[in-house]
């Protein structure tokens, strides 16, 4: 009898322990991924995808996150502690815009993830860390010296031979002139000589040949401080032969270094 009794047992833990699997499999760990710029100048935006993964929403539930900055002066910033972004939805993957705060720092971007399923929830915190920095400002005036209208013109930066980005002309009238910023954003700058290129594609081809204008300019970084914006103006006259006019907006760091005659 004693034998039956102990038999019995055994079989129903063992009937038990073969239904649990496919309750354990439903609930995966959570996981929480985060992609983005690592850098921002202040006051810019950047795209952040989070991506969760694993939890009860694996098998058709729900997919939620709450986010916000973390940072020692977030003035400007967005999202924030006291307005946290927040979005749900079936599909686990998610655009956040984040604004950087106007001042240079370290900053974190905390995400909290939830996946649901009827009354089943759980969930996973993940950081990002992304550094905020004072852009260098590259502003170039481009006078159209020809007779032709141009238009959707591309004007490049290069600097040190790195493509940094462009920016387009919609509009210049023939002689006539249109200011042109890019704001290059770096982590580090080494100190000594850099070149600044730019290019101007006048004819909207894509290739810069001839009739297009290309201009290089040195400037120097002579000490560690990043408190300003470093503006280097260059006025380009966009023609096959053209003159280089360069007045260099330093604080005691950049300098322009005189060509030649």
């Amino acid at each position: 009898m004693v034998k039956k009794v102990i038999t019995l047992t055994f079989l129903l833990l063992f009937l038990v322990s073969l239904s649990t699997p496919a309750n354990v499999s439903a609930v995966k760990k959570v996981y929480v991924h985060i992609a983005g710029p690592d850098i921002l100048g202040i006051g810019e935006q950047g795209d952040y995808t989070i991506t969760i993964m694993g939890g009860p929403a694996e098998e058709g539930g729900e997919w939620n996150y709450t986010a916000y900055l973390i940072g020692t002066n977030l003035t400007g910033a967005s999202p924030i502690f006291s307005s946290p972004a927040t979005e749900s939805s079936n599909n686990n993957a998610f655009i956040l815009k984040v604004t950087a705060p106007s001042v240079e720092q370290n900053i974190k971007l905390f995400v909290n993830g939830t996946s649901t399923k009827n009354n089943q929830t759980m969930w996973k915190e993940e950081t990002y860390e992304i550094k905020v920095v004072e852009p260098i400002v590259i502003s170039a005036t481009i006078h159209n010296i020809g007779e032709v209208d141009v238009q959707n013109a591309d004007v490049k930066f290069y600097v040190d031979g790195k493509y940094i980005g462009y920016e387009t002309i919609d509009f210049l009238k023939a002689n006539g002139s249109e200011d042109v910023t890019h704001k290059w954003v770096v982590k580090s700058l080494s100190l000594g000589k850099h070149i600044v290129k730019i290019t101007v594609d006048l004819n909207g081809d894509g290739v810069i040949g001839e009739g297009d204008a290309v201009i290089t300019q040195n400037f120097y970084k002579s000490g560690e401080k990043a408190d300003y914006t470093w503006t280097i103006y260059l006025a380009v006259i966009t023609a096959v032969m053209f003159t280089l006019l360069i007045v260099v907006g330093r604080k005691s760091q950049f300098k322009s270094k005189k060509r030649k005659k």
